[in-house]
């Protein structure tokens, strides 16, 4: 079975080189920082699906598509128009490489894009929606990994039989370790771009608090983006900038081993993300800290594998890190059940099978509506 994965950007060379080999140029704007994304690919790999990702890029060769097929610009906004030259060059990989089933994501222009290549192609379409399907289709299998993203798809109009599997993540790649003894300062690690969304002023704020009740903290913050100076400046008003250690990417086997030598995750995310980090750090045996955002509250069950705290409440969070410090056997508790839960619910290959599942179910259902 070959399913094409539509992304908004492969990110490793292994998902670019196929591309160019067929002439199409592919960046890597969409990072995958802890390896999971690749990982994943290679558990579906095992199942037998192949994935051929495809990262289309308007350009301007667009018009001559609308001028063979005008009805194609009726109802569709002006901005997608670029697309339809797009859509006419991903239709020839795709068909060069044999595939068999379309994977898109819920965004309103994959949606677009998926019924454009449907129309092309004519193989089945099925959808991924994270977080809701911005356009819900009228036909097609969809895949929610999580009951918040079932819920949006619900409210956006979609059918009640969405299924739901969760995310995966390859537990080969990540050993669980009890939390490092301790000695010296208490080591936070917090993965994501510098960004307002990602809530990285809130963890300082929380840190501040703790650092003036003399709790020896220290942070590795891993990321860059435009707020970069912003946090700099707000750290070295906060008195923290001797206790944070900036480091704006490294190779995902590096963050993993970094990932060991820190005493505890936080994510303290403002608005709902792919959770990736926190996915890593339980499975690795950090206690983590989340905020209670998006489908957070589905992967880390509070007092259970982690600790959640309300988004952008400074107080909350520097008194779940204290929890963290002041007991290390809670902390403990809280590293083997996640790992636990990781196992149960999350592991790649048990994940891979049941996409495989409900690929060919899609595909099955896809050809009897034909």
């Amino acid at each position: 079975m070959d399913t094409a994965l539509y992304t908004p950007s492969p990110a490793t060379p292994q998902q670019r080189w196929p591309l160019r080999r067929l002439g199409w140029v592919a960046e890597a704007t969409v990072p995958d920082p802890l390896g999971v994304q690749s990982a994943w690919q290679q558990a579906l790999t095992r199942v037998g699906i192949t994935v051929v990702p495809v990262s289309p890029r308007p350009g301007a060769r667009w018009w001559p598509a609308a001028l063979r097929r005008p009805w194609r610009l009726r109802g569709l906004p002006r901005a997608h128009w670029p697309w339809l030259g797009a859509a006419r060059e991903m239709a020839a990989i795709l068909r060069a490489e044999k595939v068999d089933s379309l994977l898109l994501g819920g965004d309103a222009q994959s949606v677009w894009l998926g019924r454009a290549l449907h129309r092309e192609l004519g193989i089945p379409c099925l959808w991924w929606a994270r977080t809701g399907l911005a356009s819900p289709p009228a036909d097609g299998q969809v895949l929610c990994d999580s009951f918040y993203a079932q819920a949006h798809w619900l409210a956006a109009g979609g059918v009640p039989a969405a299924v739901l599997v969760p995310p995966a993540i390859d537990l080969l790649r990540h050993d669980w370790q009890p939390p490092r003894a301790r000695s010296g300062a208490f080591r936070l690690m917090a993965v994501g771009p510098l960004v307002a969304a990602s809530g990285h002023a809130t963890l300082l704020e929380a840190m501040a608090k703790l650092v003036k009740a003399a709790y020896p903290l220290q942070l590795l913050l891993i990321g860059d983006g435009p707020l970069a100076g912003e946090l700099k400046s707000r750290a070295d008003q906060l008195n923290l900038s001797s206790r944070i250690e900036w480091l704006p990417s490294a190779p995902a086997a590096a963050l993993r081993t970094r990932l060991r030598g820190v005493d505890a995750l936080v994510e303290p995310a403002l608005l709902p993300g792919s959770g990736e980090a926190l996915l890593v750090g339980m499975a690795q045996g950090l206690p983590c800290v989340a905020t209670r955002i998006g489908a957070v509250p589905e992967r880390l069950r509070e007092g259970v594998d982690g600790l959640l705290v309300p988004p952008a409440d400074a107080d909350s969070l520097a008194h779940a890190i204290a929890r963290l410090v002041d007991s290390p056997e809670f902390a403990l508790a809280l590293s083997c059940t996640a790992r636990r839960h990781m196992e149960e619910r999350h592991e790649a290959s048990r994940v891979a099978v049941q996409w495989a599942d409900w690929l060919k179910a899609g595909q099955v259902a896809c050809a009897d509506r034909a």
